[in-house]
């Protein structure tokens, strides 16, 4: 039987520890330069030398002090999950900074692994590390990688073998703090000792720094001891000790090659974060950003539009369209999870252009750069990265608030998130810009999107800071990454890993809204609509049998109304008044098919509802089409797609059928209210874990409510003006 290893991933933001977690469980989980991104505990199993090995990854922590609740994950699965074997990464270029988690897991008393990591970019800075010094002077094992480039990796699992198998234990060595600190320490450990604990040292100690978590399972008589030893450790603090201690080791373990010559990081530091251009700068990459994803994916979703063309034609030239079956297939499967599917073109080249910036370094330069705004407003610099992450997805954007060290920080973050519009919405906007806006203005308008999304969100924000989310603004803190070329191959594999859900939201979830829309479209079944089209549809025929009988003397055979109408088929003749006759007769039964369409849609199950809420959005320009769309949209803004291909299914094309419909400023009022109003339900189900029911039921109606009063203003006052 193979031995069981559970081995802890334990590191400061940014040290390469989720990129060695990937590296060691060939899994792809994401990697970004800014802290937060792991916001919960990741588990991959493998086998090695007869050993089944757990390696978990943990949120980034520079401490054991908790703070955020990402923190508090890590620090959770330390103490109570007890992994046998804790492997703490090391920044090679910043030994210092990372020690300081280093000498309080050392006190945990679990075995101890030291990963020095990034030594490659170390040397290009101009630091040297003697490892083997360091791994001489805190008695513990030490191997050094290049994360990123899966240097080091088998002896990481070697050394794991060797400690837990071998019996190679090292647990490191204690930092020995001041005479008056330790006997404190020792009058606490021994107070501890009856009670049969675990880790007393560093209870003992965190008691002394009077950590709330742990003075929380405590009992009186250990507060009270506590209580005559905090007056002595106010002027003896521990924090301040073992900084100076790991000072000491850094200087006999650490060397730099003192070099006045900036590197090239520093050199587009100086620009990028500048006081002036830094923001200008943000928003022009921003722009590029969506004028590229419009401009490039235009072409892809060209040719998978022609295709969805191309088969709902085939099915339907050899399939009557009266089946239900064939309804079904063509009007409800093709036109609704189709809708959808041709523009996952733009979604891809979107999570690629932010995968680049975030694998160049150049988020966490954008989160600096809008330090400054989220100051302004009142909020904490952290806060703008789960508004980054919104981009993608509203849903890991509200965990990932976990790294605010406050209540009121987050939940104010939580409240505006839906504001950044995520992918989902992104395919929704691809559908309607190219509908009412040139090519040229594309760009234009979606990038004037997530500027109003940008903007209403600070509103909200200075608004709530100034009256239900009073308090004082901590100072952001973050470590800055040198730029890099990215991986390639990363980015595509983490844009790949995150369309591949929404293929499967599309084959899945997608696909069975779309089955219950079309029935609820397609019944009760309108006899009447069907008996009316096919009398008027005769008198059309004759009417044309009658015109081109003085043409022909011979017998002439109609072509079926199905080719008529899905061929728009014109007769192969050089003759232009046949030719005109059968253009008007085919525009004759697209009208009736048309006309036939609506009647069964406001006699359906689904009409009735859209008639009913009709009154309620017709101010904002909308019809009963758009009210449907928007409601389904609240399981999921994809389906905002998927029910107007479902409404507008006897058109070839979803676009052109809305831009003959409806007019520009519809169209806009549509995007502005999809923008403001209520997140899907995935999003509502994340806020009220995160937050509370209440929260998320006032977050689901607040933002309608804002939505509706916003595009009334805009509507009512564009009517004006056109």
């Amino acid at each position: 039987m193979k031995k069981q290893i559970k081995v802890a991933l334990a590191g400061n933001p940014n040290c390469g520890k989720t990129t060695i977690f990937n590296k060691i469980t060939n899994s792809r989980h994401k990697v970004a330069n800014y802290p937060g991104v792991t916001v919960e505990k990741k588990e991959g199993v493998l086998s090695f030398q007869d050993c089944s090995i757990s390696i978990v990854d943990l949120p980034g922590i520079y401490d054991l002090n908790v703070l955020s609740e990402d923190e508090m994950v890590s620090r959770k699965f330390i103490l109570e999950e007890k992994p046998d074997i804790i492997v703490n990464i090391i920044d090679s270029s910043n030994v210092e900074r990372s020690l300081f988690l280093t000498t309080q897991l050392m006190e945990l008393e679990v075995p101890l692994l030291l990963v020095c990591n990034k030594i490659d970019l170390a040397k290009t800075q101009g630091v040297e590390t003697h490892f083997q010094k360091l791994s001489s002077f805190l008695e513990v094992a030490i191997v050094e990688t290049i994360g990123n480039k899966g240097k080091g990796i088998d002896e990481i699992l070697k050394a794991i073998v060797s400690i837990a198998v071998n019996g190679k234990v090292s647990k490191g060595v204690f930092v020995k703090f001041s005479e008056d600190i330790e006997k404190n320490i020792d009058i606490v450990k021994r107070h501890l000792e009856h009670k049969n604990l675990n880790q007393i040292r560093w209870k003992s100690i965190r008691l002394l720094e009077q950590d709330p978590l742990v003075i929380k399972e405590q009992d009186g008589q250990t507060l009270s001891l506590i209580d005559t030893l905090e007056k002595k450790l106010f002027t003896e603090n521990v924090t301040e000790e073992r900084q100076r201690f790991i000072s000491r080791l850094s200087k006999e373990v650490v060397k730099r090659s003192f070099d006045d010559r900036q590197t090239v990081s520093d050199k587009i530091d100086r620009v990028v974060t500048n006081k002036y251009l830094g923001m200008p700068i943000f928003l022009i990459v921003m722009f590029l950003m969506f004028q590229m994803t419009f401009s490039l994916g235009s072409y892809p979703t060209h040719f998978l539009q022609n295709i969805f063309n191309k088969l709902t034609f085939a099915i339907s030239s050899f399939w009557n369209t009266d089946s239900m079956l064939s309804s079904l297939l063509v009007d409800g499967i093709l036109s609704g999870v189709g809708s959808v599917i041709i523009f996952f073109p733009n979604i891809l080249l979107l999570f690629i252009a932010i995968s680049i910036l975030e694998e160049s370094g150049y988020m966490a330069r954008a989160a600096y750069v809008m330090d400054n705004v989220m100051h302004k407003i009142g909020l904490h610099g952290k806060s703008f990265i789960p508004m980054l992450i919104g981009f993608g997805c509203t849903v890991p954007a509200i965990m990932s608030s976990r790294i605010l060290d406050n209540k009121r920080d987050k939940l104010t973050t939580i409240l505006v998130l839906p504001l950044f519009p995520c992918s989902a919405k992104l395919a929704v906007f691809a559908l309607l810009i190219p509908a009412f806006f040139s090519p040229f203005w594309g760009g234009m308008v979606l990038f004037s999107l997530y500027l109003i999304g940008l903007l209403l969100a600070i509103v909200i924000i200075k608004v709530l800071r100034k009256t239900i989310f009073k308090g004082e603004n901590i100072p952001f803190i973050m470590e800055m990454p040198p730029f890099q070329v990215p991986s390639f191959k990363l980015i595509f594999l983490n844009a790949w890993d995150k369309l591949s859900i929404f293929v499967k939201k599309a084959a899945t979830f997608i696909l069975g809204v779309c089955i219950i829309l079309w029935f609820l479209s397609k019944f009760p079944v309108d006899h009447d609509a069907k008996k009316d089209y096919e009398e008027k549809f005769s008198v059309n025929q004759k009417e044309m049998q009658s015109q081109l009988a003085p043409i022909f003397l011979n017998e002439f055979k109609l072509q079926s109304d199905k080719q008529k109408y899905l061929k728009n088929f014109e007769l192969d003749l050089k003759n232009p008044e046949i030719k005109n006759l059968q253009k008007n007769f085919n525009e004759e039964v697209k009208k009736l098919k048309s006309e036939k369409s609506q009647k069964e849609l406001s006699y359906s199950y689904l009409g009735k509802i859209g008639k009913f809420i009709e009154p309620a959005f017709k101010p904002l320009g909308f019809d009963f089409r758009i009210d449907l769309a928007l409601l389904s949209s609240l399981a999921a803004k994809e389906l905002f797609i998927s029910q107007l291909g479902i409404l507008f299914a006897d058109n070839i094309s979803l676009q052109e059928s809305l831009k003959s419909n409806y007019s520009q400023l519809t169209g806009f009022s549509v995007l502005l209210f999809l923008l403001i109003s209520a997140p899907c339900i995935a999003t509502f189900a994340m806020a009220r874990k995160e937050a509370s029911l209440f929260f998320a039921v006032f977050q689901f109606f607040a933002l309608t409510f804002f939505a509706y009063l916003l595009t009334f203003t805009f509507f009512q006052i564009g009517r004006i003006f056109f």
